[in-house]
This record gives structure tokens, C-alpha cells and sequence, in this order.
């Protein structure tokens, strides 16, 4: 399953033309360029865990060009399990950010191991603000600046970006080559 990515998003072009991650993108708009910096960029914090410079430190779990998970990435602060109320502290692991939209522009699914975020936005809620969890003693220290619960205090104009800078991680191959196509199908 792991296998099964494109690698012919926008980002992908974006990529191939410009010397490095860090340099602005030429296919990409302003605000594409803008979300791909708060991605990759290291936030700031205070004392108090709160986002002072710098960007939403994404690329800390997600590294680019796969946009897989780290190996050593422990749990992001969502812990119930589908259709339970039941905490699990040991979910550690994510799919690739690539195509996470479907060939509609819309999300392939529910977001989260646990389908609990139905959008983008709801997702880059849920990291500009990570939730005190009682007993959650396996989050992940990159979601605990200081000692404290990451709030990244991302503008409207900033979380804007970062939705539009995934939107440029989806390719069309998955979608359209046939060694993805059904196989049950004559």
C-alpha cells in the first residue's frame, strides 16, 4: 500500500526546477510558496510553548520529498481508536501527506488513524493547538516545545497556505496509470 504514490504533483515540477526545497517554487502561487516555508521551516517558542518566529516545524515529522512519517515520531496527540472510546497511546505511525486528495480535489478519506478530522483545516487545528490529553505519556517531543503543549497560534492566512501547499502534493498517476487500476477487472 505504501508503494502506491505519485510522484507527478505540482510539487514534484516545482521541485525539479528549483535549486533546493528553500527556494520559491516557479509553478507554484504565493501562497502555495508561503504554505511550502511554514511547512519546512523550524518554529520559534517561548517559555510558554507558544510559536513566536519560524514556521510550523511540519517537516519535523514529515519529512520531504516522500512526506513520510519519521521512524522515531511517537503519537501527535490523537488517541482514540474508531468506534471505541478507548485511548490508545501507541499509534506512532502515518501514510505519506502525498495524495491525500482524490482526483476531485476532495480528501480520499476521513483524516487521522482515527477518522476523527473530516477536513485540511481541522487537521492543521489540531497541530496549531495540540489538546492536553490526561495520561498521554507517549506524545511526540516536538508537539511539547518546552515542556509545554505546541501552540503554533498559526493566522487564518497561514493555516490558508499550509492547506494550499498539500493540495500540491497530490499527482494524477495513482489515478490514471493502469498498474494502479483494478486488477479483478477484465
Amino acid at each position: 500500500m505504501r508503494s502506491i504514490q505519485s510522484f507527478d504533483s505540482k510539487y514534484d515540477v516545482g521541485r525539479v526546477s528549483a535549486p533546493n526545497d528553500n527556494a520559491a517554487f516557479a509553478n507554484f502561487s504565493v501562497l502555495e510558496n508561503q504554505g511550502k516555508n511554514l511547512f519546512l521551516g523550524a518554529p520559534q517558542f517561548n517559555a510558554s510553548g507558544e510559536r513566536t518566529g519560524g514556521g510550523a516545524g511540519c517537516q519535523g515529522c514529515h519529512r520531504a520529498p516522500e512526506f513520510d512519517i519519521d521512524p522515531n515520531s511517537r503519537n501527535n496527540g490523537v488517541v482514540g481508536i474508531v468506534g471505541s472510546t478507548t485511548v490508545d497511546l501507541t499509534n506512532t505511525r502515518s501514510p505519506s501527506l502525498r495524495d491525500l486528495l482524490n482526483a476531485n480535489g476532495t480528501l480520499n478519506s476521513q483524516a487521522m488513524h482515527d477518522g476523527s478530522l473530516a477536513t485540511l483545516e481541522a487537521v492543521i487545528n489540531h497541530y496549531n493547538a495540540i489538546p492536553s490529553t490526561p495520561g498521554n505519556t507517549n506524545l511526540d517531543p516536538k508537539l511539547r516545545p518546552q515542556g509545554q503543549f505546541q501552540k503554533l497560534l498559526l493566522a487564518q492566512n497561514e493555516k490558508d497556505a499550509l492547506v494550499a501547499f498539500l493540495k500540491t502534493l497530490t499527482g494524477t498517476n495513482i489515478y490514471t496509470d493502469e498498474k494502479w487500476s483494478d486488477p479483478f477487472t477484465p
